[in-house]
């Protein structure tokens, strides 16, 4: 790496250090919710690296893991659907590097620029996880925004 690009990087880094958690984390929750991020065109260079899996029951309950995606950065993840009225959504989130967020909307595919709930908004000084129990049904589909590596799934 360049002097330049690790001085630029640094500076960058001392700037988020700088405005502290909550102007960060608003920073982001607006950026979100504006919708600019979310139909902005992905380049190659800015396209976070997503996996995403299928695989079967959950060890630790009863309940049928639906999909799961790990990633950094911003993503839509495609449509599915949820049969039953209750299900689980999963979370884990890194923060490598100091502070972190990971905000998780859910959203209707019939109305897809409005969110439907917020299932997870965190600012994380260290690895952590999270379980939040969804009372919804349908087509549905996250936006997910971490500022760090993250694993998510759906348990129905």
């Amino acid at each position: 790496m360049s002097e330049q690009t690790t001085s630029q990087t640094n500076s960058q880094n001392q700037f988020l250090t700088g405005m502290g958690a909550g102007a960060v984390s608003g920073l982001l929750v607006g950026v979100l919710f504006s919708g600019s991020l979310c139909k902005a065109p992905v380049t190659k260079e800015t396209a976070p690296a997503i996996a995403v899996s299928e695989t079967g029951h959950s060890p630790a309950s009863s309940q049928k893991i639906v999909k799961t995606w790990s990633g950094s950065g911003l993503k839509n993840t495609e449509t599915f659907e949820i049969t039953s009225s209750e299900w689980k959504l999963h979370w884990q989130a890194e923060a490598p590097m100091g502070t972190a967020s990971l905000i998780i909307n859910l959203h209707d595919s019939e109305t897809p620029d409005v969110p439907v709930e917020m299932l997870a908004n965190q600012l994380l000084d260290s690895p952590q996880s999270g379980d939040t129990i969804v009372r919804r049904s349908g087509k549905l589909f996250l936006k997910i925004l971490g500022t760090t590596p993250w694993t998510v799934s759906i348990e129905e």
